[in-house]
């Protein structure tokens, strides 16, 4: 059983510019709209969905968070 603090990964990437990726387990979040990229064997080598945050985008972070309520209900579970 993953907890919450297992199941979520927050990077702040510093390239040309600076933005923030968000992973979670596959298993723990649905992606209805499909706005994160899919990544097999990502992080411990489990399947993991990222968003990229690469600049204000309100309905992206309103997106995200309605994910991370969702990795936390899955994680209580």
């Amino acid at each position: 059983m993953k907890s919450f603090y297992d199941a979520i990964m927050v990077d702040v990437i510093e390239d040309v510019t600076r933005w923030i990726s968000i992973c979670f387990y596959g298993d723990m979040i649905s992606a209805p709209e499909e706005k994160g990229d899919f990544v097999p064997g990502g992080p411990m080598g489990e399947d993991a969905v990222c968003f990229d945050l690469e600049e204000q985008d309100n309905t992206l972070i309103k997106y995200i968070e309605e994910r991370l309520d969702e990795a936390w209900a899955n994680a209580k579970k």
